[in-house]
């Protein structure tokens, strides 16, 4: 049978631990809780910053809006410049393609409709360079 005074015996012998378990485990759980979005975004972005790791090509940032996925790049050859614009345009333009239509995560999102805004921006002068959609026909699957 319950005895209230044991307990209030019990009780008084471990309110310290007690009041630590009610109030501080959960606070500790949600402030773990609330961090593990940012190490999520901060993982993503460096496993995309290794994917679309190219010489002179950096990866800044990527995010979800709507129907799309926005990528953004850095281009950098140090001459700010250049004469041979259109050829490295295309260089870029299907290393870009290749990898999108090579990433499972991005290949899901275009079969279900949406599609993929990618940015290369000129760090030299830093001026869009140029503008990428790429749609599910684009990658030819």
């Amino acid at each position: 049978m319950f005895d209230p005074y044991k307990f209030l015996a019990w009780y008084a012998h471990k309110e310290g631990r007690i009041l630590f378990a009610a109030f501080f485990i959960p606070l500790i759980i949600v402030t773990i809780w609330g961090s593990y979005p940012d190490y999520q975004y901060k993982k993503q972005t460096e496993e995309l910053s290794e994917y679309f790791f190219k010489e002179n090509l950096t990866f800044i940032i990527s995010h979800s809006s709507g129907n799309g996925v926005f990528i953004k790049l850095n281009y950098s050859d140090g001459n700010p410049k250049r004469n041979n614009n259109d050829q490295i345009k295309q260089y870029y333009r299907k290393f870009i393609i290749q990898k999108v239509c090579n990433y499972p995560h991005y290949i899901k999102k275009l079969k279900n409709g949406r599609y993929i805004s990618i940015d290369l921006i000129d760090k030299d002068n830093f001026k869009p360079f140029f503008n990428l959609n790429i749609k599910f026909e684009d990658c030819g699957i």
